[in-house]
């Protein structure tokens, strides 16, 4: 049975009434969830003792009560969803417009007045809530936030996004940071069908953006180990599974030899990487949380783990 089916025949036998409360239904299924009792990580399907409810109280169901409680941070995601929303849509139109002046697309006249439209309200939109973020941001009374704009390459709409984005109280390992962020494996392996994960995909973005800042601020302290990661990948007989876009398929390949566009990608991961498991020792720190060594350092035995005092973060993160 379709779901949309599914949802009207169980709202119909629960006489438009949630099951967990006496609010009503809406009429429009995408706007009300569907509830197994026994949850599908346990084995549960949608039987007869499937449920419906409003999202919110779905949410209530299964714990997963909003992390963010502070009214400025919620103010503050608010806006940074906007922003993004209007960026995307920028970029939208303008990758449209690129594909068309490269002879790769065509585009009608309606449409075409239509993007001169469009864009007209995006962009200034989007610098307005650009200008928001920021200003919403200075009120965030976080100290982490200012040791975040004190590392070159850092700005405020990237400290903006990894507040609003990041819990940093379930990060109970630097490695923990790093699979929310979904750059604990490669993308071969990050995604298993039928397993919920992948990590965080705008966070992702936010974190490639901001290793092209780094970059071209000139950061020493990241670019060090983006310059030594690519020196290495450039010479490496070590093989990875690389994707061969004309027979589309990964195939086991050396290093040296996958395109320089794989190992600039990798190396700037790498880089961010070591920005997170910073980030994630001092901000920890700063909140009174418990911290651990880097698995490499406690378990394979590494040394000369460069610490966040030796990255300006601070002499006392050492």
């Amino acid at each position: 049975m379709a779901k949309k089916k599914m949802k009207e025949a169980i709202r119909e036998k629960q006489d438009g009434i949630s099951s967990v409360s006496d609010a009503p239904l809406p009429e429009d299924t995408s706007l009300f969830d569907t509830h197994r009792p026994v949850p599908k990580a346990e084995g549960g399907i949608y039987d007869e003792s499937t449920e419906v409810m409003l999202p919110t109280e779905h949410r209530d169901e299964h714990g997963n009560k909003p992390w963010l409680d502070n009214p400025e941070m919620i103010a503050l995601r608010a806006i940074m969803q906007d922003y993004r929303t209007c960026q995307k849509l920028r970029i939208k139109v303008h990758n449209h417009r690129l594909a068309v002046g490269r002879d790769m697309d065509v585009l009608t006249e309606d449409i075409e007045n239509m993007f001169i439209n469009v864009m007209a309200e995006i962009e200034p939109l989007e610098e307005h809530f650009k200008k928001a973020g920021e200003k919403q941001l200075r009120k965030i009374k976080m100290p982490i936030v200012d040791l975040m704009m004190g590392i070159k390459g850092v700005g405020p709409i990237i400290a903006a996004e990894i507040v609003t984005l990041v819990d940093i109280q379930r990060a109970r390992h630097a490695s923990s940071l790093w699979k929310f962020v979904g750059f604990h494996t490669s993308a071969k392996d990050r995604y298993v069908k039928g397993v919920k994960g992948g990590g965080h995909k705008h966070l992702r973005s936010v974190m490639y953006i901001l290793g092209a800042c780094l970059m071209r601020a000139g950061n020493e302290d990241y670019t060090n180990v983006y310059y030594r990661r690519k020196a290495k990948t450039e010479k490496s007989e070590k093989t990875v599974m690389h994707k061969n876009r004309r027979k589309d398929e990964y195939v086991e390949t050396a290093w040296k030899d996958v395109n320089p566009g794989r190992r600039h990608n990798d190396a700037i991961r790498i880089m961010v990487k070591h920005f997170l498991a910073d980030l994630w020792f001092v901000w920890r720190t700063l909140d009174g949380l418990p911290t651990t060594p880097l698995y490499v350092e406690e378990h394979l035995g590494h040394t000369g783990i460069i610490r966040p005092a030796e990255r300006g973060w601070g002499e006392e993160y050492k």
